[in-house]
């Protein structure tokens, strides 16, 4: 079962349909949050999952829906989450690290606080410091789960990244794993990201790697065999 507790986001990453003009067709239009009630109906088909993907467009920790859906994950149950954790209290590491939840994928894009800002625009640090105080919590703890990953959506301002991305997130962090995927061709609607972000223009189409595939898939390879050398997981596949 997929659960979108949450279409509205607190960011706006530059190649996703949240950094659209409300009036454009592409832009996101569903009601911002999953609403409570709902969680309460859906309740006796949740607790019988096999596996769960608790998020969809929007940003899941900022959804009141999504931690009360995580008191009915049955422990059996696979699931998983992604989120930008620009939002991470010490209540929301605890219902975490008590919940079901098995696997905490976290979207960063980038090794460097300058790519960061370019893309997602918030404080790099913020993240990182985030990420640190749940891995350093789970270790304290103990746990297996949730199992934490870290991902970039590749595309040229960051494709050269991709092992220094590693180093910090689980050499540095202690993160199990990271997963990359390129950006979607998205065909004429490319042309809808397309604006000034101040001094840095973001062009989705000279920036997307289909027209790249030698770079992308070397850069894939290297991580790969980089990763291998390091005992550590990753997972990209190759155009």
């Amino acid at each position: 079962m997929i659960i979108e507790t949450a279409s509205r986001c607190n960011l706006k990453c530059v190649m996703c349909p949240q950094a659209l003009p409300r009036d454009n067709e592409h832009s996101v239009k569903r009601p911002k949050f999953l609403e409570e009630d709902l969680i309460d109906k859906i309740a006796p088909f949740v607790k019988n999952l096999k596996a769960a993907q608790l998020h969809g467009i929007g940003e899941p920790l900022i959804s009141p829906s999504f931690w009360k859906l995580l008191q009915y994950i049955p422990k059996d149950c696979w699931a998983d989450v992604n989120t930008n954790l620009t939002i991470l209290t010490d209540q929301m590491i605890d219902d975490l690290l008590n919940s079901n939840l098995k696997v905490l994928n976290v979207s960063i894009d980038a090794a460097n606080k300058e790519t960061y800002q370019k893309i997602r625009m918030y404080d790099f640090d913020t993240v990182l410091n985030n990420l640190s105080n749940f891995v350093d919590e789970k270790k304290s703890r103990e746990q297996k789960y949730p199992v934490v990953y870290t991902n970039m959506t590749l595309m040229k301002e960051n494709i050269h990244q991709i092992i220094d991305f590693m180093d910090l997130t689980v050499g540095k962090l202690g993160c199990n794993t990271v997963k990359v995927w390129p950006m979607n061709n998205w065909g004429k609607a490319n042309q809808y990201y397309n604006r000034d972000y101040g001094d840095w223009t973001f062009n989705y189409e000279e920036q997307g790697l289909w027209d790249y595939e030698f770079i992308y898939n070397q850069k894939i390879r290297e991580a790969k065999e980089y990763a291998d050398k390091k005992g550590w997981e990753f997972f990209g596949y190759e155009l």
